[in-house]
């Protein structure tokens, strides 16, 4: 199973390959993507739009780029946010013309993807979670738009993506393996998010930042405060490592880590966790299962918190 790793930064990249990374991807801020006057409005560019988890600079991109395909690795870069204005289209497509040796890219919007194969033909295409992508006759569609890999959405079970990977050989699927559990599905994130926000709690999508809250709930409703509070700590720290066993047998052929924006030592450690697990997929289930809870206390530190995707 290929992992792909996130980055942020340039010198991220040597202590990732030296673990054993050999597929990165990124993002990049809309401040490097998008002119002055369309950066002001508030433009969101991908799925996690704030400065720490992208580059942004476009000379560092540039050279990680570089130092990856130097390396003899693959990089990629998540432009996923669900809709861009012609304007916004128009820009994406004049900043590809200096990555167009990109490894591939993470999109969801139709007309971004249309665009895309007009101009970049032999670009590798990933259909983004935000596509909302949700069963075969779904595939077949991006697939008639020249996608060649999709990410399942993180709420399906093992039995459902096994079953949608046996009715579409042609594609490959890619699942989140940790730190993403988020209770909304990415495709619907518009509508399900920031719709209540009590006072003190700090849990809004970055998608609806400057969006008018349309309806809120009392604060003295104290159990949509604790559900609230526990909302970070459930979508930011739930893990698939255990189901990796089950997933490859599937016939999922990538799974990615969430964490573009997280501290480098904890990518470092989620790559290490997730990259010794893959390697021992040649064990019994029980087996598999017992070395992953084992090697989650030898590198964080703390027992597994049963908090799993794909149960």
């Amino acid at each position: 199973m290929q992992i792909l790793c996130p980055i942020n930064k340039k010198n991220e990249i040597m202590p990732l390959v030296k673990l054993g990374a050999e597929r990165f991807y990124t993002g990049a801020s809309a401040k490097i993507m998008f002119d002055k006057e369309t950066n002001d409005g508030g433009t969101i560019v991908n799925c996690r739009p704030w400065g720490h988890c992208n580059f942004n600079s476009l000379v560092e991109l540039r050279e990680a780029v570089d130092l990856i395909h130097k390396l003899k690795k693959k990089v990629y870069l998540a432009i996923n946010s669900p809709s861009y204005s012609e304007s916004e289209i128009s820009q994406i497509m004049r900043f590809l013309q200096s990555f167009k040796d990109l490894d591939g890219l993470i999109v969801s919007d139709i007309s971004l993807i249309i665009e895309i194969r007009k101009k970049f033909k032999g670009m590798m295409l990933i259909a983004s979670t935000g596509a909302h992508i949700l069963n075969g006759e779904a595939v077949k569609f991006y697939e008639c738009l020249g996608v060649k890999n999709i990410v399942i959405p993180r709420h399906f079970t093992v039995k459902e993506i096994e079953q949608m990977v046996k009715s579409n050989p042609h594609t490959e699927f890619e699942c989140f393996i940790k730190n993403e559990g988020c209770f909304f599905t990415q495709g619907l994130c518009f509508f399900s998010h920031d719709l209540f926000m009590p006072k003190g709690i700090n849990c809004s999508c970055g998608h609806l930042n400057g969006f008018k809250v349309h309806s809120k709930l009392p604060d003295k409703n104290k159990k949509i405060e604790k559900w609230l509070r526990n909302f970070r700590e459930i979508a930011f720290t739930q893990c698939g490592a255990c189901a990796i066993y089950d997933l490859k047998k599937a016939g999922v052929k990538k799974i990615k880590i969430v964490g573009r924006g997280e501290p480098f030592q904890r990518k470092m450690d989620d790559f290490e966790f997730i990259n010794d697990a893959v390697n021992k997929t040649h064990l019994s289930r029980e087996k598999f299962m017992d070395f992953v809870r084992t090697n989650h206390e030898r590198i964080y530190k703390q027992k597994c918190k049963n908090n799993c995707s794909y149960d």
